[in-house]
């Protein structure tokens, strides 16, 4: 309000000021009006003084000066309203933290692939490298991650009981290991040097010494430890003339068991060792049937010498899923009295079976064909479904080491001697690359 007024009265003055001004332009313009008539004529003083006279006679009329407009008052600006002050912006919401990913699932790994492998007998140190890589790269197109080979004391130690030579079993360590494939070794068959007198001639001699052979396997595990080898199996059908030297003996094998145990345990404590995979015999002619064989062992004490047991279920012509009494599949678990029971009778019920060789021939006699493999193969891993204890299976073999069809022992692989893939390679493929 007190600025409004200011404001008014500068105008009032401002207003008195212009019409001060406009008078004293009137006023001098009358003033020399009267000199110019002055200066142009001669009045007598009497002439002045009666017109003089005339002049106060007459009414002046004032002039007033016209006052100038009053302007008006400039209006006062409104005062700029204060911006109202602008809403804090509204905060940025934090970005929702985006979504930890859902770990992709883990792959599905197929269980057979750990279940079923090749047996090879002593074979794979023979080849050539080039063969040997052959050889492993068609089981590894295959699927197949475990192989069961021969670890010879008659090869590691073929001169005398302290000199080594590990160069052709190192060779195929190292080979298997680089392609992601596992061994089961077998610590078998006698050098020289360690045969019993009456079988001096024969590498499938039983040794003179088991404590020797101890050795021999405690200094064998220590070196392949440091390799990855965590799993052993002490001799190959112990149970049979063939591989046991003069006679197979119940006993002597336990024995030769529990001290090769007890070596194995010192060299590496997490190690499996696997009881000498029996051959489907019977008690005839010097051999010992399996069932038989397992109870004598139970007999002399083996129920802590040994972590999973040792079998070889062939049953051709015959297809694991037909019972037989004669058939070393059915002997495992479907007889009256089975080696599944024979365990369970000395409280070992818990322990697995690995069948360390299984397969059927296709040629050298006429009840066996190459459709024949294939069906016993496929049948065998569909029996494994419902058998767990029966954790893995080994089938002989890989490929054909002979055409002469006088023996069938030229015909359990899965390749022709030739080459060329029989069904049962299929089969097989099949079963572990599902």
């Amino acid at each position: 309000m007190q600025s409004l007024l200011r404001r008014k009265g500068k105008a009032l003055l401002a207003i008195v000021i212009l019409s001060f001004l406009l008078m004293l332009s009137v006023a001098p313009e009358s003033f020399n009006y009267a000199r110019r008539t002055n200066s142009r004529r001669t009045y007598s003083r009497k002439t002045y003084s009666a017109r003089s006279k005339r002049y106060r006679r007459k009414k002046r009329v004032p002039i007033v000066p016209i006052p100038a407009p009053i302007p008006a008052p400039e209006p006062e600006p409104a005062p700029a309203p204060e911006p109202e002050p602008a809403p804090a912006p509204a905060p940025e919401p934090e970005p929702a933290p985006a979504p930890e990913p859902e770990p992709a699932p883990a792959p599905t790994v197929n269980p057979m692939v750990e279940r079923i492998g090749f047996s090879m007998g002593n074979r794979m140190i023979g080849l050539s490298d080039q063969e040997l890589a052959n050889q492993l790269n068609g089981m590894a197109a295959m699927g197949v991650k475990w192989i069961r080979h021969d670890f010879d004391w008659n090869v590691i130690q073929s001169t005398n009981s302290t000199t080594y030579n590990w160069s052709s079993y190192d060779r195929l360590v190292t080979a298997v290991n680089q392609r992601n494939m596992k061994l089961l070794p077998i610590l078998t068959y006698t050098p020289g040097w360690a045969r019993r007198a009456d079988a001096s001639s024969s590498m499938f001699s039983a040794p003179a010494n088991n404590d020797q052979f101890a050795t021999f396997a405690k200094t064998t595990v220590t070196h392949y430890a440091a390799m990855g080898i965590r799993d052993w199996e002490v001799w190959n059908e112990p149970n049979i003339t063939n591989f046991w030297q003069p006679a197979p003996n119940v006993a002597a094998y336990t024995d030769l068991l529990k001290k090769a145990y007890v070596g194995i345990k010192q060299a590496d404590p997490n190690a499996t060792v696997v009881s000498g995979g029996l051959s489907p015999a019977t008690t005839s002619y010097g051999n010992i049937a399996p069932r038989d064989f397992v109870s004598g062992m139970y007999a002399n004490g083996v129920r802590s010498y040994f972590d999973v047991l040792g079998h070889h279920p062939y049953c051709f012509p015959a297809l694991p899923s037909s019972y037989y009494d004669w058939s070393a599949w059915s002997q495992m678990s479907d007889t009256s009295t089975s080696i599944r029971s024979i365990m369970a009778s000395f409280g070992d019920s818990d322990k697995n079976i690995w069948g360390t060789e299984f397969g059927c021939p296709t040629n050298g006699r006429s009840d066996v064909n190459e459709s024949l493999q294939a069906q016993t193969i496929e049948a065998a891993a569909l029996q494994m479904q419902n058998k767990p204890w029966l954790e893995k299976l080994f089938i002989y073999s890989y490929k054909d080491i002979g055409t002469s069809t006088s023996t069938i022992e030229n015909f359990f692989g899965v390749i022709r001697y030739d080459g060329f893939y029989k069904p049962a390679y299929y089969s097989i493929k099949s079963i572990l690359m599902q």
